[in-house]
């Protein structure tokens, strides 16, 4: 009789020809035991049993591995990230479910805070304030932007806790950074005219930056100046967005800060200038390309010059070579005015002063007083002429 070994790659003999009967009796011995016990098939064979052995440890693997899994901070923030765009993460004190507005922005202020971090149960305090701290150091960033990153983390931990993913809330009695409310935010201020002049010769004259030309450049700048657009929300326009007779431009919710669509109208004398360079693109082409990635679920990614801000690095050169210094350092040199990419949508805001408010808030896409008063400085009566003739059909400075 033979039968397979359950360690060796062969066969074992049991035969009562054989000189060695003690051998022989002690292997028998053996494969009655093994036999007996139902560790041996009826073909004599481990093959089976150790196959069955060999699936049950795999799926105790995949148990470990899918426990494990569980906690990846990367496997989670997906499913938190849909919960959120779904409206289903509730601020303190609202009753109502909250709206899909700024889930990208939320995800990118959590990927930033929890950097360095694998698992969900690593995520404390300590972490948190040492993060802050590191982040505000300079004073390049404000204490309100930290306080907003740690409201979106707080957020996230909340939910982990309320749905069993953590035994607790490991920031449950975590306090944000405190900002008075008569601090002043960091508000930036629009460009003069001789200003915005100066930085499209500078930019058409200039060289390649950020693989844009001059006349991409200067594009993108007076986009933003005549349609309120961030640089992100610019970065996500392509030829198919203009209408036929580009009157107007569309933006898609997952490409605005407020989650919202949008048809921005295009003023008149920028439309050649707009038709001349989308010529020669595609339906699906982006202006200006390498900024936003899509995803294999079809959602979108800030990827590129977007994500590190390239726009604000590009139009920082621009205006460097025409002898105009901006961004925070040069608040002083500029009047106390604080200028960067951000201040053309001051300079949309200002442009829409002598129009009803309620027009001007709807073409700013903000339904807060606050942010239509950030933007249009309705209180601002240094520049009244201008205000008298922005009042004839919206007519720019420049």
């Amino acid at each position: 009789m033979r039968y397979q070994c359950q360690f060796r790659r062969h066969s074992r003999w049991i035969s009562a020809d054989t000189s060695n009967h003690k051998a022989a009796a002690k292997t028998l011995a053996e494969f009655i035991e093994l036999f007996e016990a139902g560790r041996v098939d009826r073909d004599f064979s481990f093959i089976r049993l150790k196959r069955e052995r060999l699936e049950q440890e795999a799926r105790e693997y995949q148990e470990r591995l899918a426990i494990q899994t569980k906690h990846l901070i990367e496997q989670v923030l997906p499913e938190f990230e849909k919960v959120h765009r779904s409206g289903g993460i509730r601020r303190r004190g609202d009753r109502k479910e909250t709206k899909q507005v700024s889930t990208q922005g939320v995800m990118g202020q959590l990927r930033r805070v929890l950097e360095g971090l694998t698992r969900i149960d690593e995520i404390t305090a300590e972490h948190v304030v040492q993060w802050g701290e590191a982040f505000v150091e300079g004073g390049r960033r404000s204490k309100t932007t930290r306080r907003h990153h740690e409201t979106s983390v707080k957020s996230f931990t909340a939910w982990l806790d309320r749905t069993g993913r953590l035994p607790s809330d490991p920031l449950r009695g975590f306090r944000r950074t405190h900002v008075p409310k008569n601090q002043e935010i960091r508000t930036r201020h629009a460009f003069t005219k001789e200003e915005l002049v100066k930085i499209f010769n500078a930019a058409l004259q200039g060289p390649l930056r950020q693989k844009w030309t001059g006349v991409q450049r200067e594009l993108l700048y007076r986009l933003c100046m005549e349609t309120g657009f961030r640089a992100a929300e610019a970065g996500a326009i392509r030829k198919r967005d203009f209408a036929e007779d580009l009157t107007t431009v569309h933006l898609a919710p997952w490409f605005a800060k407020s989650g919202k669509e949008a048809d921005q109208p295009i003023p008149e004398w920028l439309r050649p200038k707009l038709s001349l360079f989308l010529e020669p693109l595609k339906p699906e082409d982006f202006l200006w390309p390498g900024g936003w990635k899509e995803q294999d679920d079809g959602t979108w990614e800030k990827r590129g010059w977007i994500n590190y801000k390239g726009a604000g690095r590009v139009l920082k050169a621009d205006a460097a070579d025409a002898g105009i210094v901006i961004g925070q350092k040069a608040k002083a040199k500029n009047g106390g005015r604080v200028l960067d990419f951000h201040s053309l949508r001051h300079n949309f805001g200002i442009s829409l002063r002598g129009l009803p408010k309620e027009m001007q808030m709807r073409l700013l896409r903000t339904e807060s007083d606050e942010v239509w008063r950030r933007y249009a400085h309705p209180d601002d009566i240094q520049d009244l002429t201008e205000r008298i003739a922005a009042v004839d059909s919206r007519v720019r400075i420049v």
